[in-house]
């Protein structure tokens, strides 16, 4: 268990824990992986281990583009030890103001010409935007929409799988199809 691996990575003994082996098990992007590294950050009473998973959380914030993750645990740079960079900040917030409002103006265009692969894409896409952002409930209801517009079991099955995926992520098991 998670509680048992971070009592024992106080243990400055020859059995240290070799955070990067444990969390490459976890896909590079996931949800699970950055609240894995979280747990470990605030959780470990070893600083330089908090502080290595710090920094590896906090790269992966910056790459998926998790603004609000991001200032939510590094707004505070004393606690964490890395500086907070405001600038990266707004910049990404505009960046990805910019993409959701395309994002919305295909999915616009596909509803317009009741083009029901056009719409499952669109919602979808919103989808993996939003989950890539941080606002799981977001994309949550965008896949859950997409769903209304899978004309195959295979399209189906996949959907109702990121909703699995998405409801475990945000703790909402009793959405799962």
């Amino acid at each position: 268990s998670d509680v048992a691996t971070v009592i024992m990575l106080s243990d400055n003994n020859s059995n240290a824990f070799d955070l990067e082996t444990y969390i490459a098990r976890y896909p590079e992007a996931s949800e699970t992986r950055l609240q894995r590294l979280l747990f470990i950050a605030k959780k470990t009473p070893d600083p330089d281990l908090s502080k290595l998973a710090y920094h590896i959380a906090e790269r992966q914030l910056r790459e998926s583009s998790n603004v609000r993750c991001y200032k939510d645990n590094f707004g505070d740079s004393q606690k964490t030890g890395i500086s907070y960079d405001a600038s990266w900040v707004e910049e990404t917030e505009i960046l990805t103001q910019t993409s959701m409002e395309t994002l919305e103006g295909r999915l616009s265009a596909a509803q317009a010409h009741l083009q029901k692969e056009a719409i499952r894409t669109a919602y979808l896409a919103i989808g993996d935007f939003a989950r890539q952002r941080g606002d799981l409930s977001q994309a949550l209801r965008a896949v859950m929409r997409s769903r209304d517009y899978c004309t195959t079991r295979s399209q189906t099955g996949h959907v109702c799988q990121l909703v699995i995926e998405l409801a475990m992520d945000t703790k909402k098991l009793s959405t799962s199809p």
